[in-house]
């Protein structure tokens, strides 16, 4: 039985390590492979457009659009295309901006309440436009 003794004394130790060994020291035979490739977030734009010259009951005209999820074009494609559509359908060449937001609710609240945060001296139209509704 001392024969034998001297094997298994060494050996528990080891055991006892892989047992107790925290699981980041066990391999993962999937650690070399690359992490999985997720796209580009997913951004919401919204436009305004807002007149120097048109008045709307006595005020300035301010249009909005809706929100759309955003292409890979930058602000200025949108801008121009805003511009465009407000010339056509309301006859008034208002300066457009555009811009970015990182979630739906929050380019809405762009919309409804950072945009139209003046309405003693704004009339707000909200257009409904959106990018893939303008023409080619």
């Amino acid at each position: 039985m001392r024969r034998i003794d001297w094997l298994i004394k060494p050996a528990l130790p080891v055991a006892l390590l892989c047992v107790c060994a925290p699981s980041s020291w066990a391999s993962d035979k999937n650690a070399s492979a690359p992490a999985e490739q997720k796209g580009p977030p997913v951004l919401y734009e919204v436009c305004r457009a807002v007149s120097g010259s048109k008045l709307t009951e006595g005020k300035y005209t301010t249009y909005l659009s809706g929100v759309m999820v955003r292409a890979q074009i930058n602000d200025e494609v949108y801008a121009a295309a805003f511009a465009k559509f407000v010339a056509a359908k309301y006859g008034d060449n208002a300066g457009p901006e555009c811009g970015a937001s990182g979630s739906e609710a929050e380019a809405q609240r762009i919309i409804d309440v950072t945009w139209q945060d003046n309405p003693w001296h704004q009339y707000y139209v909200k257009t409904g436009w959106t990018y893939s509704s303008a023409p080619n």
